[in-house]
């Protein structure tokens, strides 16, 4: 009988241990001292060592390096295992070989008959992967939001120059018909003819330009940027420009290279309308400074900044400039909605504000981080080759 005791024993042991190193989850077992008695296969891949190296080595050691991780983790971090009955979840980041691991780790108390702490069970679940999977879903999710925004863009151009073209060109036919009929016989007629001419040449540039946005906008050409780059190219660009109206340019970008998803053509021509309609403003006498800065503002957004001293309109026209309203009213430049618009197509933002001296207009975009999407399709691949 004691033999049949012993032999179900054997197996509920085998069997236990079976399914412990089956488990993708990390799983230690340790004393109340918090030693570690036993890990897992899935333990000794998250540590990167061997059984030898983990045994009998303290856990709180092995992952209390990181600063404060909240209050679970204050109330299991108190040198031991031997008070702490309630079991409890809770998430973490700490360091295997100076990488990050974020981890989700359940603290699980076994008690013996007399409710006294024997050993603990730890389990570990590598929640690297499954955060990837979120950014992937997230950039995902940018993506089909910026064609979608796109489209609706394009949509709008085609249907804005539907409605101009028709009586555009009905309007420059008379103009032509007066200055046949009456241009020659008044000179004061003739000016005026001129100016609506002028006027007339304008409107059809905007619908020209419109145009040629909705065509590039309908493309899906969409590509992985290098923001840097991008503004870069853009100084050499205006170098002209900024000699010509006498503004001292400084160009502040990372050594590190901060992504986008955008278009190419679509970005630098938003950029490039916003920094020249600052630079058509001339009402100032000192010496003109201008400020280009790219930065990372966290870890998905990339920001832009054109910083100058020179631009001193009133508040109410940074509040309004990259309205189309305040082009209806004949107080605005087309130049500042198209570029928000093609940058909120790219899923980003602009706003300008009023300085003291000066001026910032601000530019965020989602940034697309490559090497992530790199490594989830690694891990894609790790983990469907161990199904």
């Amino acid at each position: 009988m004691n033999d049949y005791k012993s032999n179900i024993a054997s197996n509920d042991y085998a069997v236990t241990v079976s399914i412990l190193e089956s488990l993708n989850d990390a799983i230690l077992i340790c004393n109340t001292k918090a030693d570690i008695q036993y890990a897992n296969r899935s333990a000794l891949k998250l540590f990167r060592t061997d059984f030898n190296s983990l045994h009998k080595q303290n856990l709180l050691k092995l992952i209390s390096d990181n600063g404060d991780n909240g209050e679970e983790f204050n109330q299991l971090n108190k040198g031991d295992f031997k008070t702490r009955i309630k079991p409890f979840l809770f998430d973490f980041t700490f360091k295997v070989n100076n990488d990050s691991v974020d981890t989700r780790i359940g603290f699980n108390p076994i008690l013996n008959t007399s409710n006294v702490i024997e050993f603990v069970i730890v389990t570990i679940t590598n929640t690297t992967f499954e955060n990837l999977i979120t950014k992937e879903n997230e950039q995902s999710r940018y993506v089909s939001i910026t064609k979608e925004n796109l489209n609706r863009f394009s949509d709008s151009l085609v249907s804005l120059v539907h409605e101009i073209s028709q009586p555009l060109l009905a309007l420059n036919l008379k103009i032509d018909l007066i200055t046949k009929k009456y241009a020659n016989t008044d000179k004061q007629l003739s000016k005026e003819i001129d100016e609506l001419k002028n006027y007339s040449q304008r409107i059809t540039d905007v619908v020209d330009l419109a145009r040629s946005y909705s065509q590039s906008a309908e493309t899906n050409d969409f590509k992985q940027l290098v923001l840097n780059d991008i503004l870069e190219t853009i100084s050499k660009n205006l170098n002209y420009e900024f000699q010509k109206n006498n503004v001292k340019v400084h160009l502040s970008i990372p050594n590190e290279d901060i992504y986008c998803l955008a278009k190419t053509d679509l970005l630098i021509d938003s950029f490039t309308k916003v920094l020249n309609n600052i630079l058509s403003y001339n009402e100032f006498d000192s010496q003109k400074e201008l400020k280009i800065k790219l930065t990372k503002e966290n870890s998905n957004i990339a920001s832009i900044i054109f910083d100058n001293n020179f631009m001193n309109q009133d508040s109410n026209f940074y509040d309004n400039c990259f309205n189309f309203t305040n082009i209806n009213k004949g107080s605005g430049s087309i130049s500042f909605p198209l570029a928000k618009e093609i940058i909120e197509g790219f899923g980003g933002t602009i706003t300008a504000r009023k300085k003291p001296q000066g001026s910032i207009f601000s530019i965020n975009l989602p940034q697309y981080v490559s090497n992530e999407r790199q490594q989830l399709l690694n891990l894609m691949d790790i983990h469907n080759s161990s199904d």
